[in-house]
């Protein structure tokens, strides 16, 4: 297979600060995986980025982060670390974090965006 034509895609990280603490939001595979092993899928992702929730932002903090290695840093831990007057500096950087993350549309593609989606409840 020749390299030639590949396209080299870098995942850019978005900087946060929460609980006194500065740290890197970053949505690459790992982070999506993360997500994925506590019981969201590809879909679910992108609506919470769409329509944040209070109850989403600590999971999507914690996977978003999770390429710092904070193993010990739990979800839990997240949302008491967050104070209310902090999500709404959070969230436009949290959805701006993953909307940048998701490949551009091809021409030719189908457009997604206007299917419906039934989207299990956490």
């Amino acid at each position: 297979m020749s390299t030639k034509n590949i396209r080299r895609v870098y995942v850019t990280e978005y900087p946060i600060e929460f609980g006194g603490e500065k740290h890197k939001l970053r949505f690459d595979l790992g982070a999506f995986g993360a997500l994925e092993d506590i019981g969201y899928d590809y879909v679910a992702i992108i609506e919470m980025a769409t329509q944040i929730k209070f109850k989403n932002i600590a999971p999507l903090i914690w996977a978003g982060i999770h390429h710092e290695e904070n193993e010990d840093l739990t979800i839990a831990e997240i949302n008491k670390m967050i104070s209310i007057n902090e999500v709404s500096s959070l969230t436009p950087k949290i959805a701006r974090a993953i909307l940048n993350s998701l490949p551009e549309k091809e021409e030719g593609d189908e457009d997604q965006s206007k299917k419906q989606v039934p989207v299990e409840k956490k």
